[in-house]
């Protein structure tokens, strides 16, 4: 996918503004104080979370929930699929190297797919 937005970065070794729908990334960045982690899917598009009421829930309105657990995020979506990532304990910061992969993903059936 390309996305103009990052015309000018290549933090996936694919060119500028452009990345593989695999290269789905999660990082955490404060704003104003507020703690967040931002997920970024497949076609570059962020989508923020915030902790409310004890859980961590997308503001993008797409009913997607972060649950942390010991040097483990599941992002869930509202039909069961989970993508699985690293915990992101660093600032984002502009520093590519501070972002976390996505390391496997999986439906409702249990079937799943690994990245490495």
């Amino acid at each position: 996918y390309y996305n103009s937005c990052y015309y000018n970065v290549n933090p996936f070794g694919v060119g500028n503004g452009w990345k593989l729908s695999t290269q789905q990334t999660l990082h955490k960045e404060t704003i104003d104080s507020t703690v967040y982690y931002v997920y970024m899917d497949g076609d570059g598009t962020r989508h923020h979370f915030k902790q409310i009421s004890g859980k961590w829930q997308d503001l993008s309105g797409l009913n997607l929930t972060l649950t942390l657990s010991g040097t483990t995020a599941t992002i869930t979506d509202k039909g069961d699929n989970k993508m699985v990532f690293d915990l992101p304990t660093a600032e984002f910061a502009d520093n590519y190297a501070n972002v976390k992969m996505i390391r496997s993903i999986s439906d409702a059936c249990e079937n799943s797919a690994s990245f490495t």
